[in-house]
């Protein structure tokens, strides 16, 4: 039992999808059991009101008893999707171990490469990140895991090789001056960035010369 913007057929050649992916659900190893053909699809309604939707999606679910695992394959009691469910910590641990090592193919890197967010994308986005509050615990845990960080050479290459030759717009850059002004750094930020200068203009030094400039 579920909801969704575009068509049911639509949703269930994506929940196919992430059964043949390897996606880790109830429904999707139950697609990859029994197959797909052992699952008749049906549209119960149709709205234009999300809150009826959501209201509707949990009336069904309690109707059919979905989540109960002989009658259905719903994880939650319907109205946020996936949203309100929370895997537990053995859940995340064999999720970060499947994760581990993963190798993609270099035709999916393309893609991942090429694909693009829509500007209407973009903007929710920022929406969503921009003016976010943070509390005092989450403040301090990242000052905490920044602290006594530094990139290695390794890191510190790939950072280099993926700057060159990149270009920013006009717009993109007056946001970048606009962020920088006014703004004080401590001492020892200050220690950082002038020894980080130093080094750069003698590895460009050392880079001229090596090319006979």
């Amino acid at each position: 039992m579920g909801q969704t913007k575009f068509t049911s057929q639509n949703r269930w050649l994506k929940h196919q999808k992430d059964a043949r992916l390897g996606r880790d659900t109830f429904f999707c190893r139950a697609i990859l059991k029994h197959g797909s053909d052992a699952f008749n699809i049906e549209n119960l309604v149709n709205t234009d009101s999300q809150q009826d939707a959501d209201n509707l999606e949990k009336c069904w679910i309690v109707a059919l008893q979905a989540r109960n695992r002989e009658h259905g394959y719903n994880i939650t009691i319907g109205g946020e999707g996936v949203r309100g469910y929370k895997h537990s910590p053995e859940r995340l641990e064999k999720m970060r171990l499947a994760m581990l090592g993963r190798n993609h193919t270099l035709e999916t890197i393309a893609k991942m490469k090429e694909h693009k967010f829509s500007d209407e994308h973009r903007a929710k986005l920022d929406a969503k990140r921009f003016g976010r509050p943070m509390s005092e615990k989450t403040k301090e845990a990242l000052k905490e895991s920044k602290k006594d960080w530094y990139p290695t050479d390794e890191h510190k290459e790939k950072i280099s090789l993926a700057m060159k030759g990149r270009k920013f717009s006009t717009e993109t850059l007056e946001k970048m001056s606009a962020a920088q002004k006014g703004r004080i750094f401590s001492e020892e930020t200050l220690l950082k960035m002038s020894i980080s200068a130093k080094v750069r203009c003698e590895r460009q030094k050392q880079e001229k010369l090596e090319a006979g400039i």
